[in-house]
Protein backbone atom coordinates (compact mmCIF):
# COMPACT_ATOMS: atom_id res chain seq x y z
CA UNK A 1 0.00 0.00 0.00
CA UNK A 2 1.33 3.44 -0.87
CA UNK A 3 1.62 6.05 1.85
CA UNK A 4 -0.06 9.44 1.70
CA UNK A 5 1.63 12.81 1.52
CA UNK A 6 -0.07 13.47 4.84
CA UNK A 7 2.41 11.05 6.40
CA UNK A 8 5.58 11.88 4.50
CA UNK A 9 5.86 15.65 4.02
CA UNK A 10 5.80 18.84 6.03
CA UNK A 11 2.70 21.09 5.66
CA UNK A 12 4.43 23.58 3.35
CA UNK A 13 5.80 20.74 1.22
CA UNK A 14 2.38 19.10 1.00
CA UNK A 15 0.87 22.33 -0.31
CA UNK A 16 3.71 22.83 -2.79
CA UNK A 17 3.39 19.30 -4.16
CA UNK A 18 -0.37 19.61 -4.50
CA UNK A 19 -0.10 23.02 -6.12
CA UNK A 20 2.36 21.57 -8.63
CA UNK A 21 -0.04 18.69 -9.26
CA UNK A 22 -2.87 21.14 -9.98
CA UNK A 23 -0.63 23.25 -12.21
CA UNK A 24 0.14 20.16 -14.30
CA UNK A 25 -3.28 18.56 -14.45
CA UNK A 26 -5.73 21.46 -14.74
CA UNK A 27 -4.38 22.88 -18.04
CA UNK A 28 -4.47 19.37 -19.49
CA UNK A 29 -8.09 18.90 -18.39
CA UNK A 30 -9.11 22.30 -19.78
CA UNK A 31 -7.47 21.48 -23.10
CA UNK A 32 -8.66 17.90 -23.53
CA UNK A 33 -11.83 17.29 -21.53
CA UNK A 34 -14.05 19.59 -23.68
CA UNK A 35 -13.34 17.36 -26.68
CA UNK A 36 -14.42 14.30 -24.71
CA UNK A 37 -17.54 15.98 -23.34
CA UNK A 38 -18.49 17.15 -26.84
CA UNK A 39 -18.09 13.57 -28.11
CA UNK A 40 -20.24 12.35 -25.21
CA UNK A 41 -22.96 14.85 -26.12
CA UNK A 42 -23.01 13.62 -29.72
CA UNK A 43 -23.05 9.98 -28.59
CA UNK A 44 -25.88 10.55 -26.13
CA UNK A 45 -27.91 12.49 -28.71
CA UNK A 46 -27.55 9.53 -31.07
CA UNK A 47 -28.77 7.15 -28.34
CA UNK A 48 -31.73 9.43 -27.63
CA UNK A 49 -32.52 9.46 -31.36
CA UNK A 50 -32.50 5.66 -31.40
CA UNK A 51 -34.87 5.71 -28.44
CA UNK A 52 -37.16 8.24 -30.15
CA UNK A 53 -37.29 6.23 -33.36
CA UNK A 54 -38.13 3.00 -31.55
CA UNK A 55 -40.83 4.84 -29.64
CA UNK A 56 -42.61 5.92 -32.83
CA UNK A 57 -42.21 2.54 -34.50
CA UNK A 58 -39.37 3.32 -36.90
CA UNK A 59 -37.05 0.50 -37.87
CA UNK A 60 -33.45 0.50 -36.65
CA UNK A 61 -31.02 -1.76 -38.49
CA UNK A 62 -28.21 -3.81 -37.00
CA UNK A 63 -25.57 -2.06 -39.20
CA UNK A 64 -26.67 1.28 -37.68
CA UNK A 65 -26.09 -0.02 -34.19
CA UNK A 66 -22.76 -1.60 -35.14
CA UNK A 67 -21.60 1.73 -36.61
CA UNK A 68 -22.65 3.46 -33.38
CA UNK A 69 -20.73 0.94 -31.27
CA UNK A 70 -17.66 1.49 -33.46
CA UNK A 71 -18.01 5.24 -32.89
CA UNK A 72 -18.12 4.69 -29.12
CA UNK A 73 -14.99 2.52 -29.28
CA UNK A 74 -13.22 5.30 -31.17
CA UNK A 75 -14.18 7.79 -28.45
CA UNK A 76 -12.75 5.45 -25.84
CA UNK A 77 -9.46 4.84 -27.65
CA UNK A 78 -8.77 8.33 -28.99
CA UNK A 79 -10.14 10.59 -26.22
CA UNK A 80 -11.05 8.80 -22.98
CA UNK A 81 -8.12 6.43 -22.50
CA UNK A 82 -5.34 8.99 -23.27
CA UNK A 83 -6.92 11.53 -20.93
CA UNK A 84 -7.16 9.08 -18.04
CA UNK A 85 -3.61 7.80 -18.63
CA UNK A 86 -2.21 11.34 -18.56
CA UNK A 87 -3.96 12.24 -15.32
CA UNK A 88 -2.93 8.90 -13.79
CA UNK A 89 0.75 9.63 -14.42
CA UNK A 90 0.40 12.89 -12.49
CA UNK A 91 -0.80 11.34 -9.23
CA UNK A 92 2.57 9.94 -8.18
CA UNK A 93 2.27 7.63 -5.18
CA UNK A 94 -0.06 9.77 -3.07
CA UNK A 95 -3.10 7.88 -1.84
CA UNK A 96 -5.36 10.94 -1.69
CA UNK A 97 -4.51 11.98 -5.23
CA UNK A 98 -5.06 8.45 -6.52
CA UNK A 99 -8.42 8.02 -4.82
CA UNK A 100 -9.65 11.42 -5.99
CA UNK A 101 -8.62 10.54 -9.52
CA UNK A 102 -10.37 7.18 -9.26
CA UNK A 103 -13.60 8.86 -8.13
CA UNK A 104 -13.49 11.37 -10.96
CA UNK A 105 -12.43 8.76 -13.49
CA UNK A 106 -15.57 6.83 -12.52
CA UNK A 107 -17.69 9.90 -13.25
CA UNK A 108 -15.88 10.71 -16.50
CA UNK A 109 -16.38 7.13 -17.70
CA UNK A 110 -20.04 6.89 -16.76
CA UNK A 111 -21.60 8.46 -19.92
CA UNK A 112 -19.40 6.36 -22.20
CA UNK A 113 -20.23 3.08 -20.45
CA UNK A 114 -23.91 4.04 -20.37
CA UNK A 115 -23.95 4.57 -24.15
CA UNK A 116 -22.06 1.31 -24.74
CA UNK A 117 -24.44 -0.67 -22.55
CA UNK A 118 -27.47 0.91 -24.22
CA UNK A 119 -26.15 0.02 -27.69
CA UNK A 120 -25.51 -3.57 -26.61
CA UNK A 121 -28.99 -3.94 -25.14
CA UNK A 122 -30.66 -2.23 -28.08
CA UNK A 123 -28.99 -4.74 -30.39
CA UNK A 124 -30.24 -7.52 -28.10
CA UNK A 125 -33.76 -6.07 -28.31
CA UNK A 126 -33.67 -6.09 -32.12
CA UNK A 127 -32.45 -9.69 -31.99
CA UNK A 128 -35.29 -10.45 -29.54
CA UNK A 129 -32.82 -11.42 -26.79
CA UNK A 130 -33.96 -8.90 -24.16
CA UNK A 131 -36.55 -6.18 -23.43
CA UNK A 132 -36.37 -2.67 -24.85
CA UNK A 133 -33.80 -0.66 -22.82
CA UNK A 134 -34.28 2.92 -21.66
CA UNK A 135 -31.54 5.51 -22.07
CA UNK A 136 -30.95 8.32 -19.58
CA UNK A 137 -28.32 10.93 -20.57
CA UNK A 138 -25.70 12.06 -18.05
CA UNK A 139 -24.59 15.69 -17.88
CA UNK A 140 -21.02 16.62 -16.90
CA UNK A 141 -19.55 20.07 -16.31
CA UNK A 142 -15.85 20.65 -16.86
CA UNK A 143 -15.51 22.80 -13.72
CA UNK A 144 -16.31 19.77 -11.55
CA UNK A 145 -13.12 18.03 -12.72
CA UNK A 146 -10.60 20.79 -11.94
CA UNK A 147 -8.38 20.57 -8.86
CA UNK A 148 -7.17 23.02 -6.20
CA UNK A 149 -4.48 22.41 -3.53
CA UNK A 150 -6.90 23.29 -0.74
CA UNK A 151 -9.28 20.46 -1.57
CA UNK A 152 -6.56 17.81 -1.49
CA UNK A 153 -5.86 17.76 2.24
CA UNK A 154 -7.22 16.22 5.41
CA UNK A 155 -9.47 18.51 7.46
CA UNK A 156 -10.88 18.11 10.96
CA UNK A 157 -14.49 19.05 10.23
CA UNK A 158 -18.11 18.27 11.06
CA UNK A 159 -19.05 15.23 8.98
CA UNK A 160 -22.72 15.98 9.61
CA UNK A 161 -22.47 19.05 7.36
CA UNK A 162 -21.57 16.85 4.39
CA UNK A 163 -24.27 14.33 5.21
CA UNK A 164 -26.80 17.18 5.24
CA UNK A 165 -25.50 18.41 1.88
CA UNK A 166 -25.97 14.94 0.42
CA UNK A 167 -29.65 15.07 1.35
CA UNK A 168 -30.01 18.03 -1.00
CA UNK A 169 -30.70 15.77 -3.98
CA UNK A 170 -34.02 16.50 -5.69
CA UNK A 171 -35.71 13.24 -4.76
CA UNK A 172 -39.37 14.27 -4.84
CA UNK A 173 -39.73 14.03 -8.59
CA UNK A 174 -38.83 10.34 -8.46
CA UNK A 175 -41.30 9.53 -5.72
CA UNK A 176 -38.45 9.15 -3.24
CA UNK A 177 -38.40 10.61 0.25
CA UNK A 178 -35.33 11.12 2.40
CA UNK A 179 -34.68 11.35 6.12
CA UNK A 180 -31.48 12.65 7.69
CA UNK A 181 -30.82 12.08 11.40
CA UNK A 182 -27.96 13.99 13.03
CA UNK A 183 -26.87 14.04 16.69
CA UNK A 184 -28.63 16.71 18.80
CA UNK A 185 -27.84 18.43 22.05
CA UNK A 186 -30.27 18.80 24.97
CA UNK A 187 -31.86 21.81 23.26
CA UNK A 188 -32.44 19.99 20.00
CA UNK A 189 -29.64 21.70 18.09
CA UNK A 190 -27.29 19.82 15.75
CA UNK A 191 -24.01 18.80 17.36
CA UNK A 192 -20.74 18.97 15.43
CA UNK A 193 -19.35 15.50 14.82
CA UNK A 194 -15.67 15.98 14.04
CA UNK A 195 -13.92 13.56 11.72
CA UNK A 196 -10.59 13.96 9.95
CA UNK A 197 -11.42 13.57 6.27
CA UNK A 198 -10.81 15.01 2.80
CA UNK A 199 -13.93 17.11 2.12
CA UNK A 200 -13.87 16.84 -1.68
CA UNK A 201 -13.52 13.06 -1.47
CA UNK A 202 -16.24 12.84 1.16
CA UNK A 203 -18.58 14.68 -1.21
CA UNK A 204 -17.66 12.27 -4.01
CA UNK A 205 -18.28 9.10 -2.01
CA UNK A 206 -21.47 10.37 -0.35
CA UNK A 207 -22.71 11.24 -3.83
CA UNK A 208 -21.87 7.71 -4.95
CA UNK A 209 -23.72 6.12 -2.02
CA UNK A 210 -26.79 8.29 -2.57
CA UNK A 211 -26.78 7.54 -6.28
CA UNK A 212 -26.64 3.82 -5.51
CA UNK A 213 -29.65 4.21 -3.24
CA UNK A 214 -31.56 6.12 -5.95
CA UNK A 215 -30.76 3.43 -8.52
CA UNK A 216 -32.19 0.84 -6.14
CA UNK A 217 -35.53 2.70 -6.01
CA UNK A 218 -36.84 2.78 -9.60
CA UNK A 219 -40.43 2.78 -8.34
CA UNK A 220 -39.94 5.14 -5.40
CA UNK A 221 -39.22 4.53 -1.75
CA UNK A 222 -37.20 5.99 1.10
CA UNK A 223 -33.57 6.83 1.78
CA UNK A 224 -32.45 7.23 5.38
CA UNK A 225 -29.07 8.66 6.40
CA UNK A 226 -28.09 8.65 10.07
CA UNK A 227 -25.05 9.82 12.01
CA UNK A 228 -24.42 8.52 15.52
CA UNK A 229 -21.51 8.63 17.95
CA UNK A 230 -20.52 5.46 19.78
CA UNK A 231 -17.63 5.75 22.26
CA UNK A 232 -14.77 7.17 20.15
CA UNK A 233 -16.27 6.27 16.79
CA UNK A 234 -18.64 7.98 14.38
CA UNK A 235 -21.11 5.68 12.61
CA UNK A 236 -22.84 6.80 9.40
CA UNK A 237 -25.51 4.65 7.76
CA UNK A 238 -27.03 4.99 4.29
CA UNK A 239 -30.19 2.88 4.07
CA UNK A 240 -32.78 2.44 1.35
CA UNK A 241 -36.02 0.50 0.99
CA UNK A 242 -35.07 -0.67 -2.48
CA UNK A 243 -34.66 -3.93 -4.33
CA UNK A 244 -31.83 -5.23 -2.18
CA UNK A 245 -28.70 -7.13 -3.26
CA UNK A 246 -28.55 -10.87 -3.82
CA UNK A 247 -26.41 -12.77 -1.32
CA UNK A 248 -24.02 -14.00 -4.02
CA UNK A 249 -23.58 -10.42 -5.30
CA UNK A 250 -22.82 -9.08 -1.81
CA UNK A 251 -19.57 -11.01 -1.89
CA UNK A 252 -18.49 -9.26 -5.09
CA UNK A 253 -19.83 -5.69 -5.00
CA UNK A 254 -16.44 -4.22 -4.03
CA UNK A 255 -14.61 -6.03 -6.85
CA UNK A 256 -13.42 -3.78 -9.67
CA UNK A 257 -15.47 -4.36 -12.81
CA UNK A 258 -18.40 -6.06 -11.06
CA UNK A 259 -21.74 -4.33 -11.62
CA UNK A 260 -25.40 -5.23 -11.98
CA UNK A 261 -26.47 -1.78 -13.25
CA UNK A 262 -27.12 -0.59 -16.80
CA UNK A 263 -24.21 1.66 -17.74
CA UNK A 264 -22.28 0.84 -14.57
CA UNK A 265 -18.49 0.79 -14.50
CA UNK A 266 -18.09 -1.54 -11.51
CA UNK A 267 -15.77 0.89 -9.74
CA UNK A 268 -17.95 3.09 -7.53
CA UNK A 269 -18.25 1.05 -4.33
CA UNK A 270 -14.63 -0.07 -4.54
CA UNK A 271 -13.60 3.60 -4.52
CA UNK A 272 -15.84 4.27 -1.52
CA UNK A 273 -14.36 1.35 0.42
CA UNK A 274 -10.80 2.39 -0.41
CA UNK A 275 -11.44 5.92 0.80
CA UNK A 276 -12.99 5.03 4.15
CA UNK A 277 -10.69 2.13 4.98
CA UNK A 278 -7.29 3.02 3.49
CA UNK A 279 -7.28 6.81 3.82
CA UNK A 280 -9.53 7.48 6.82
CA UNK A 281 -8.61 4.21 8.62
CA UNK A 282 -12.23 3.26 9.23
CA UNK A 283 -14.59 0.49 8.18
CA UNK A 284 -17.10 0.26 5.32
CA UNK A 285 -19.66 -2.56 5.46
CA UNK A 286 -22.89 -3.55 3.74
CA UNK A 287 -25.96 -5.57 4.68
CA UNK A 288 -28.88 -6.25 2.38
CA UNK A 289 -32.01 -8.31 1.94
CA UNK A 290 -33.69 -8.83 -1.42
CA UNK A 291 -37.02 -7.03 -1.53
CA UNK A 292 -36.33 -5.14 1.71
CA UNK A 293 -33.39 -2.83 1.01
CA UNK A 294 -29.72 -2.18 1.66
CA UNK A 295 -27.68 -0.48 4.37
CA UNK A 296 -24.12 0.75 4.00
CA UNK A 297 -22.38 1.40 7.34
CA UNK A 298 -19.34 3.65 7.70
CA UNK A 299 -17.40 3.63 10.97
CA UNK A 300 -14.73 6.32 11.44
CA UNK A 301 -12.50 7.49 14.30
CA UNK A 302 -13.96 10.54 16.00
CA UNK A 303 -11.60 13.53 16.13
CA UNK A 304 -10.91 15.75 19.09
CA UNK A 305 -12.44 19.20 19.21
CA UNK A 306 -10.60 21.93 17.32
CA UNK A 307 -8.39 24.08 19.46
CA UNK A 308 -9.51 27.71 19.59
CA UNK A 309 -7.24 30.20 17.89
CA UNK A 310 -5.22 32.16 20.41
Amino acid sequence: MTESLEQNTRPSEKHDVRAQFCDRVNPFILENLPLLLNAYENAQNKALDFQRRVGIGQKITLPEIDNYRTYLSEIKESLFSPLIHKISTETGNDQIFFTLLDARRHRIASPLFSCMDYARRLKGFINKENDLPNFHPKNLEIVSFLYSPEELRLENEDIGFYVDQTAGFNLGEKGITSEVLLPKDDEGEDVDVLVEHVPILTKEVFYELTKNALDALPHGGKIRIEVTVKENSVVITFSDTGEGIKEEDLLRIFEEGFTTKLGGTGKGLGIVKKYFEEILKGKFEVTSKVGKGTTFTITLPQSKKKEKDS
